[in-house]
């Protein structure tokens, strides 16, 4: 999988964006059958497509750059999208998508409590080749920015639905539907379950292993990271303040494990 380089400095979003999709597009430059399709959805307008092999033709609209097989890859990507919004929650999705992936990935957010979904931006699914042989895989994850105590603002409780009932952020009914599929929250169950019971008391022994790990860094990041670089909801503490932040990790990520135990819909959505 493809996992993007750690930048030497604080930069801000943009060149984070342009950083991103460079790397992204120079992983895939030897692979032939590789095309990057970048999907944004309009309320009033549905899907719209952007596409491309390097940075600068990702920022060009598909009528403006439009080359061999886009367009049957746009075209496969709406079939998915058409089933998922109208098959019922009792019917099966996995002639279109990859169920385990689908709830890894859901698990993954739901337990960071991660609101990338909510826009949705820095999402992936990939597919192996076109055609109705082959279904679309969610991943790789990425981007937690909006994750555990930050949702636009610091402060997120812990006891927040990764998806607002409101649904009018993009993406809000296309993913909802996902999430409500009697065969993915099944299996959702399933290995929530098994992560409680087994996963979570080693995913607690890996941040303590990492923290003692990283600890002697701290200070160095604390340097390139310091807390007045932020104001107002964007203000961190900093990472001179470790040993305090991953107690106050570890209480959320408890409180966030109960709240999903409880919650009709894993904390998914309401």
């Amino acid at each position: 999988p493809w996992v993007p380089t750690v930048p030497p400095a604080p930069f801000d979003s943009t060149e984070r964006v342009q950083r991103h999709l460079r790397e992204l597009a120079a992983s895939l430059q030897h692979n032939e059958r590789a095309v990057i399709l970048y999907c944004l959805y309009y309320e009033n307008d549905g899907f719209r497509y952007y596409h491309g092999t390097t940075y600068e033709e990702m920022l060009a609209c598909v009528d403006e750059a439009r080359t061999a097989g886009v367009e049957l890859w746009q075209a496969d990507f709406t079939r998915m999208a058409d089933i998922v919004t109208s098959r019922k929650a009792t019917e099966s999705l996995s002639d279109v998508l990859d169920i385990e992936s689908v709830v890894n990935y859901f698990l993954v957010f739901s337990l960071c409590g991660n609101h990338e979904l909510v826009h949705p931006k820095s999402m992936y699914m990939h597919k192996l080749a076109l055609g109705e042989d082959e279904v679309y895989h969610f991943g790789p994850v990425w981007d937690f920015d909006w994750a555990f105590t930050f949702n636009g603002k610091e402060g997120a409780p812990a006891n927040e639905a990764l998806i607002a009932a409101n649904g009018k952020a993009s993406g809000y009914a296309f993913f909802k539907l996902i999430m409500a599929n009697q065969e993915v929250r099944n299996l959702f169950k399933e290995k929530f379950d098994d992560f409680v019971a087994n996963g979570y008391p080693q995913l607690i022994d890996f941040i303590n292993e990492y923290a003692t790990l990283i600890e002697p860094s701290a200070k160095e990041n604390g340097i390139l990271w310091p807390s007045q670089r932020y104001q107002n909801s964007y203000r961190i503490t900093g990472s001179f303040e470790l040993r305090d932040n991953i107690e106050t990790l570890k209480k959320w990520l408890d409180s966030r494990i109960n709240f999903m135990k409880t919650d009709k819909n894993y904390g998914l959505y309401q």
